[in-house]
């Protein structure tokens, strides 16, 4: 009866309470933090491998324009985000802006369109970090303490392993490919927050239920 009781008033908090199945706890950890994982590896490659994509259209020198621009765009989508931030559920934003990057990697594909398409990818992806960390606070309640080092790590983890690993793939394929690499690790960002949004929803229905 006392554990029964925990879990109703961890319910009625909505928060998540340590009589919470571990196994749902852990499955929604894990989905935070491959979200975070594939944000930081899809940031960190864009800027990286953005100038290379471009070099050859307009050269070494004004190359390296194409990582000041992303990094220009993800900071003013930092300050568009704070205009929404306050009316639009986080996973709901958080989707929005992972799909919004998504089109500009598409767009940077074409010829002519590559700085805008980059530009258009560093707005989506500004309000992804800190929205996430909004998102995992709100869902995990007072196991949020908890959860978060998890999701920091492995986003930590991205400029390790994904960033080297869109490298490989760049090698393998060519300079051309950069946008379409950086487009598919920005499709498994969108499905995983899509799939993360979707879990959270249940489960929150589930404890105010």
């Amino acid at each position: 009866r006392p554990r029964a009781a925990a879990a109703t008033a961890g319910a009625r908090s909505g928060s998540t309470s340590p009589a919470a199945p571990s196994g749902r706890l852990v499955g929604a950890v894990a989905a935070f933090a491959c979200a975070m994982f594939l944000y930081v590896a899809s940031e960190v490659a864009t800027a990286s491998w953005a100038p290379t994509h471009v070099a050859q259209a307009v050269g070494p020198a004004r190359a390296a324009l194409a990582a000041s621009v992303f990094w220009i765009a993800m900071t003013a989508g930092r300050f568009l985000a704070a205009a929404f931030a306050a009316r639009v559920r986080p996973g709901d934003l958080v989707l929005a802006a992972a799909l919004v990057a998504l089109v500009g990697l598409a767009l940077a594909r074409v010829p002519g369109a590559a700085f805008v398409g980059y530009a258009v990818a560093g707005v989506g992806l500004a309000p992804v970090f800190p929205t996430l960390i909004v998102w995992l606070d709100r869902h995990f309640g007072r196991d949020a303490e908890r959860v978060a080092p998890i999701v920091l790590g492995a986003g930590n983890l991205g400029p390790v392993l994904g960033a080297p690993a869109v490298g490989l793939a760049v090698a393998a394929t060519g300079p051309a490919a950069v946008p379409v690499v950086l487009a598919a690790v920005a499709v498994a960002l969108v499905a995983t927050i899509w799939a993360t949004r979707r879990a959270t929803r249940r489960a929150d229905a589930a404890a105010v239920g």
